[in-house]
């Protein structure tokens, strides 16, 4: 079981990043559009399967914690900013994407990406020990 809910964990963690370089592609495709609005991907963390409640402390002994196991987080949307971009002095207005930034939010999922590809690499290696084990 848990190490099921590490797999869902990652595999929500990889959509999430690949969702997110979808939207900062997009942004900076029309970066030097006139006009045109960034967006940014808005992110949830999913409800945990309880699979034990906790129990209060008493007098005689501590309370215990619930067990639980993740869910991982899902990608929700992809909003709107609508803050205007900077005018033009012929009054057209630029672009309110933030390249810095994107560049930015594109290394920050490309990094996500590739942490959760490597849990699920250790997942996958210690799904294949255990069926070693089980031969064994």
């Amino acid at each position: 079981m848990a190490l099921g809910s590490v797999m869902q964990t990652a595999l929500t963690g990889l959509s999430m990043a690949g969702q997110t370089v979808a939207v900062v592609a997009n942004n900076l495709a029309n970066a030097r559009t006139p006009g045109f609005k960034a967006s940014q991907t808005q992110t949830a963390t999913q409800t945990p399967r309880t699979l034990g409640l906790g129990a209060a402390p008493t007098s005689s002994q501590g309370g215990t914690n619930p067990t639980q196991f993740g869910n991982g987080a899902l990608a929700v949307q992809a909003t709107t900013d609508t803050t205007p971009g900077p005018m033009l002095a012929n009054g057209v207005e630029q672009s309110n994407t933030d390249v810095g930034e994107s560049l930015i939010d594109l290394a920050v999922a490309s990094d996500s990406f590739t942490a959760n590809l490597a849990v699920i690499g250790v997942a996958n290696e210690m799904l294949d020990e255990l069926i070693h084990l089980g031969r064994a």
